[in-house]
């Protein structure tokens, strides 16, 4: 009892030294409100003054317009109030595209759909101030396709595809994940697919532990390559190493080994242990690059590269390390030796993966001709084999070219390709159509041979500008990464660009050939990425289709991982 006085004893002498603690700064505080009184008053500037009265207008985003979804020149609908006092400021839009205004009423705004428009949210602005509407549905000859059953996509980047003759693809790229099969078999950066986009379980590639960027054929083989060092196989469970950029698949897209001998299978590694005879396995096609390959081509049973690597790189297993002597006794190891050929941006390997000495070559200083002075962004082979390369460098193994050459078979620049002065900047893409015997090229140029020619251009065979397309221009904040011409004429473009001759095209459009917007051919929204490439086809009713692959999360509001089709409509 009595240490439980003393504790409440304690305790009590603690609040009466808090209560007069808080008495003392309680007047102190009124203290210095006392002394700030008595000082004279000081009016300080409201920082809201000058803010924008409401108006009183809504535009609703609840009540759907009407119709609720219709093509360019059509008559809509959108319910609204609060317009009548600023029917003469007011502006309505389509997606960023300024729209004529029929009438205005107490519950409402009629207004025409332009042609040029596209779906998107519809907004109201007086002045500089500006009211969302609800999203509408502009309605043309371009449509997602609904037989395309991809519901989970690629979970990253599809940088390529291959058509196989059964209809299906091979796809490529940074994913590790397609359509939600990866849970079940790894998938990693590549895939085969069914003609409506569905994984096809049957394929058991490993896949690769970096991004591929390209394969070609070689005879009942692959090709494979891009950035990578390792190739996965036992259904993911081991993984071949050694590898620089490029692999052999066989058909089911397995990565190829052989037994090769090493030191140690025909030497003894020290005094008293004999040879192992042992054997290790390596990848089967034994070359490669130091850095990325970007393009992959297969002709007459050899493959050329390119891309931004210096050397061409081999693998020798069969050479010891350097020996180590312990207390007088010497001893060996098994060794792995990069042997490389100083050999820039374009390299050509033999079917077994070592080097083609007779292609850009030069035997007298043992090295490959020196290539671009700046970066190579993309490549074309030619059916008769040419190579037709494209970047940011202004010389060719020191001659002039304007960011595009094209190669002979053996690897010299081809002087009868007529670029002249070529691009005045970097070209960052190129695609051809056979059909059409064009070829599309995009960047950041203005021009090509002196001729204008506004981030996209379209060229003969030989290499000169069609004069018949002319670029109408891109917005300020970008332009194309990607175009390409379809068997009918018309030019999918994708990029970076929010404008295209003054009208809203958010990073995707349809062009005719002469370089205008198509009509009818670009009422889809935009679209959240850029398109690396596509695949002209049909669909089931004999409709054209054209699948798209890149790096994109979203087209015309539908979710689009990476991958989706799209219908033309005659």
């Amino acid at each position: 009892m009595i240490k439980m006085f003393r504790f409440y004893k304690t305790e009590v002498l603690k609040i009466k030294i808090m209560k007069s603690k808080y008495i003392s700064l309680t007047l102190a505080f009124l203290t210095i409100l006392f002394i700030m009184a008595c000082k004279k008053s000081e009016v300080y500037e409201n920082p809201y003054e000058g803010g924008k009265q409401p108006l009183g207008i809504s535009l609703s985003l609840t009540t759907a317009p009407v119709p609720q979804e219709a093509t360019g020149g059509s008559t809509v609908t959108f319910a609204a109030t609060g317009l009548l006092p600023y029917k003469d400021l007011a502006v309505f839009s389509f997606n960023g595209q300024k729209a004529e205004i029929l009438s205005i009423t107490e519950t409402g705004i009629t207004v025409k759909v332009p042609e040029d428009a596209s779906t998107g949210v519809a907004t109201l602005s007086i002045n500089d101030q500006v009211f969302f509407g609800p999203r509408f549905k502009v309605s043309g000859k371009i449509s997602i396709d609904p037989e395309f059953r991809v519901s989970g996509g690629a979970n990253r980047d599809i940088f390529a595809y291959y058509p196989l003759t059964d209809d299906r693809f091979i796809f490529l790229g940074a994913f590790t994940d397609y359509d939600g099969k990866g849970i079940i078999t790894p998938v990693n950066r590549i895939a085969r697919v069914f003609k409506n986009g569905s994984a096809d379980i049957s394929f058991r590639s490993g896949g690769a532990d970096g991004s591929l960027y390209g394969i070609a054929p070689l005879e009942d083989k692959y090709i494979t390559a891009g950035s990578f060092s390792g190739f996965y196989f036992n259904a993911g469970r081991s993984i071949l190493t050694n590898i620089n950029n490029i692999t052999q698949l066989s058909a089911s897209g397995e990565v190829d080994s052989v037994l090769v001998d090493t030191y140690s299978t025909n030497h003894s590694l020290a005094p008293g242990i004999p040879a192992t005879g042992k054997k290790k396995a390596v990848p089967a096609f034994n070359g490669g690059t130091n850095s990325t390959i970007g393009k992959i081509y297969s002709y007459q049973n050899k493959l050329t590269a390119t891309g931004n690597f210096k050397y061409y790189v081999s693998k020798r297993y069969d050479i010891s390390r350097k020996p180590v002597i312990i207390s007088g006794v010497t001893l060996y190891a098994d060794s792995i030796v990069t042997d490389s050929v100083e050999t820039p941006q374009v390299v050509r390997f033999n079917a077994d993966g070592s080097l083609d000495k007779t292609f850009r070559f030069n035997s007298a200083n043992n090295m490959g001709l020196p290539a671009g002075n700046g970066f190579v962004s993309s490549s074309y082979m030619q059916a008769d084999g040419k190579l037709i390369v494209v970047g940011s460098f202004n010389k060719f193994d020191e001659l002039p070219a304007g960011r595009i050459v094209r190669l002979n078979l053996t690897g010299t620049v081809d002087p009868v390709f007529n670029s002249g002065t070529g691009a005045d900047q970097s070209i960052g893409s190129i695609t051809y159509n056979p059909l059409n015997r064009k070829y599309l090229i995009t960047g950041s140029f203005t021009s090509y041979n002196g001729v204008p020619a506004n981030g996209i251009a379209l060229l003969n065979e030989d290499g000169s500008i069609d004069q018949s397309f002319v670029s109408k221009g891109f917005s300020s904040d970008g332009g194309a990464t990607f175009a390409k011409q379809l068997s009918n004429g018309m030019i999918v473009v994708s990029g970076v660009f929010s404008t295209y001759n003054g009208i809203r095209r958010s990073g995707f459009m349809v062009l005719t050939p002469t370089g205008d917007l198509a009509k009818g051919y670009n009422a889809i929204g935009s679209i959240k990425g850029y398109v690396n490439d596509l695949y002209e086809t049909t669909n089931s009713t004999g409709q054209m289709a054209v699948m798209l692959i890149g790096s994109f999360s979203q087209i015309d509001g539908t979710t689009a991982n990476n991958i989706t089709r799209l219908v033309f409509e005659k």
